[in-house]
């Protein structure tokens, strides 16, 4: 379990892991039995807003967050 997500931590790096929004990485196991890189998604094509009453609300405020002190809405 520890190597999977080192494996998975180290896929995040490069990509700015601190600051996504949303990340799926998908590993497989090797031959050799470590996991390996399949797929890093940084982008879901679709957030599913319309099934919670609040998740359009959440995803504003997450992206608010991540704005320049000067670009924050008033």
């Amino acid at each position: 379990a520890a190597a999977v997500l080192d494996a998975a931590t180290a896929a995040l790096v490069p990509a700015g892991g601190d600051d996504l929004l949303y990340a799926r990485v998908d590993l497989v196991r090797g031959s050799d039995g470590r996991p390996l890189l399949l797929e890093l998604e940084l982008v879901e094509p679709t957030l599913f807003l319309a099934d919670h009453p609040a998740g359009l609300a959440r995803l504003l405020a997450a992206l608010e967050r991540h704005l320049p002190p000067g670009d924050q809405p008033e």
